[in-house]
């Protein structure tokens, strides 16, 4: 690209881009670096990803097999949809304080994440999230989460454990 974003985009870069807004705030961004980490920036709620099970239109979704780990950057209000869906490389993920939701099968397929931590403020699962996560081995859940929808863990065949606030219904 020739456009002024290009000439911030650090030399080694995979791929870089909007990832849109679902409110009236800042643009999202994301950026994936030559060894594998995507930063996702800005203000707001990123989009929803989701086209039905086993599919994602994430703008990163062509890249998913370079991408070993995730910053979410403070700002991003959620995780949507399919955002990280079949990265199956993804081994470690960090989720700032500014989200407050986790959507639909967000991380599911990600067959090499091993553990997760889901920040306090975080109040609501959505069902499918850590889905088919063959490596999982441990998720903490803070005592913000009060709904978790159904399947959050299907098919996470090597979780241990899951420390669970007592106020989800």
């Amino acid at each position: 690209k020739t456009t002024p974003e290009a000439e911030r985009v650090p030399a080694g870069t995979i791929a870089y881009g909007s990832c849109g807004n679902l409110g009236d705030g800042d643009d999202l961004g994301w950026i994936i670096s030559g060894s594998g980490e995507l930063t996702i920036s800005g203000t707001g709620w990123m989009s929803y990803y989701g086209e039905g099970y086993n599919s994602s239109n994430a703008p990163w979704y062509e890249y998913r097999e370079h991408i070993l780990s995730a910053t979410i950057e403070n700002g991003i209000m959620n995780i949507g949809s399919y955002a990280f869906y079949g990265c199956s490389n993804l081994a470690s993920v960090q989720i700032p304080n500014s989200v407050v939701y986790l959507g639909d099968c967000a991380f599911s397929a990600c067959s090499k994440l091993a553990s997760a931590v889901i920040p306090e403020g975080v109040t609501d699962i959505a069902g499918g999230l850590f889905q088919d996560c063959s490596s999982l081995v441990s998720v903490t859940i803070p005592e913000s989460v009060t709904q978790m929808s159904n399947g959050v863990f299907s098919g996470c065949r090597s979780l241990i454990t899951v420390n669970l606030p007592g106020k989800i219904t």
